[in-house]
């Protein structure tokens, strides 16, 4: 049920009516259009990108009710200070090159800031104790304390405020020219960009290693408020397949075919938001016939192993050679032989994986996505719509 809910955000007195279960964190973003506060998590309270300061103390607003902050005080990193008057927190974190993506940023800027507010002169210990639920895939954390002592020294008046950078360009500092959007969280990344009646998708997927699908019934997600259409790969007006990737992996499984590993999209929910669309999600009914796993690397490279794919489970080959290895070796006073392997590395970034799609003004197809490949990316969606790559 809904209630009236008021409170001081940054300074200003607001008032909201909406549910008070929902987390604070949606509501800043989706209904008071402060997307500073950033969800790298599954609203678990993991990653620290949605830290805010309730009266004063450091809270993950993902797991704060809206409920819990009537009557009281909410400053985010929008509140904290702006691109022309910066915090010293933010200031320092742009002058010591804390700040790469910036998606963990305004986290970790409100987590220093409270610490400063309590304890102006922190030990390297006390800062990283007060970050050490602020996670950042980029810097390695060691420019984030370098950047909190810096903030603190300049604070108790014991470092200067670093000179504007002058026209000395080769061997002198000079800013990222985006950085003070970055620590007020001004930057827009794909999950923050507004679109006015937008619709919201989630994507139905196996629990499954490799297993038939055997059947599927929207039924049920289809009487959940909110949700519009449970799209299949019959529904798909092109190609249902990412070939630029491999030859037989289908961007939604259809019934008759195969997963061939847990997270294979096989539906995708459209809803009005984006809660509706995961109930929608979690409601569809897929019946799946489990099949061999060929779950270590040794294995699945073997002969007799399970074949996940049509024509092996090799996806690529690349052949390395640089000069004549069997003659170094030859000529080598020590030779060692055994085997070396690698895992595969994730980047994981802390920014979720999101796209954004809608028809501009011209009639074209846009999509938003944040990749450091974006033809490719129009190479794969093109096809799928059936349409020519522009």
């Amino acid at each position: 049920m809904d209630a009236t809910i008021s409170f001081t955000l940054n300074g200003r007195t607001v008032t909201v009516r909406s549910d008070p279960s929902r987390t604070l964190l949606e509501v800043l973003r989706n209904d008071l259009g402060l997307t500073g506060t950033k969800q790298g998590c599954d609203l678990e309270g993991e990653c620290g990108a949605c830290t805010v300061l309730l009266e004063g103390v450091p809270v993950r607003s993902c797991l704060t009710p809206l409920g819990k902050v009537q009557g009281r005080s909410v400053l985010t990193v929008e509140g904290l200070g702006d691109p022309e008057r910066l915090h010293p927190v933010q200031k320092a974190f742009a002058d010591a090159g804390a700040v790469q993506c910036g998606y963990c940023t305004p986290g970790m800027i409100m987590g220093a800031a409270a610490l400063l507010m309590r304890n102006p002169n922190p030990s390297r210990a006390e800062i990283v104790d007060a970050l050490e639920g602020n996670l950042c895939r980029c810097t390695g954390y060691a420019k984030i304390v370098a950047a909190v002592e810096l903030a603190a020294a300049r604070m108790r008046g014991e470092a200067a405020e670093a000179a504007a950078p002058g026209e000395k360009v080769i061997g002198g500092d000079s800013l990222r020219v985006d950085v003070a959007e970055r620590v007020t969280g001004r930057t827009r990344y794909v999950e923050d960009i507004p679109m006015p009646d937008a619709l919201h998708m989630r994507v139905v997927r196996s629990p499954h290693f490799h297993a038939r699908v055997v059947a599927l019934n929207a039924d049920k997600a289809l009487q959940v408020p909110g949700v519009l259409r449970v799209l299949t790969a019959a529904d798909i007006p092109g190609q249902n397949s990412l070939e630029g990737y491999s030859k037989d992996e289908t961007v939604l499984v259809p019934v008759g075919g195969t997963v061939k590993m847990v997270g294979d999209a096989v539906a995708l929910v459209v809803a009005t938001t984006p809660e509706a669309a995961q109930a929608g999600a979690e409601a569809v009914e897929v019946g799946y016939d489990p099949l061999p796993v060929a779950l270590d690397p040794q294995e699945a490279l073997s002969p007799n192993a399970v074949s996940i794919h049509a024509d092996g489970n090799v996806l690529s080959t690349f052949a390395v050679a640089h000069g004549d290895a069997d003659e170094a070796l030859a000529a080598s006073d020590v030779r060692v032989d055994t085997t070396y392997r690698t895992s595969y590395l994730e980047h994981a970034t802390l920014e979720r994986e999101a796209a954004l799609g809608y028809i501009d003004e011209a009639g074209r197809i846009t999509v938003v996505s944040g990749t450091h490949e974006p033809h490719w990316h129009r190479d794969f969606v093109a096809p799928v719509l059936g349409l020519e790559p522009s």
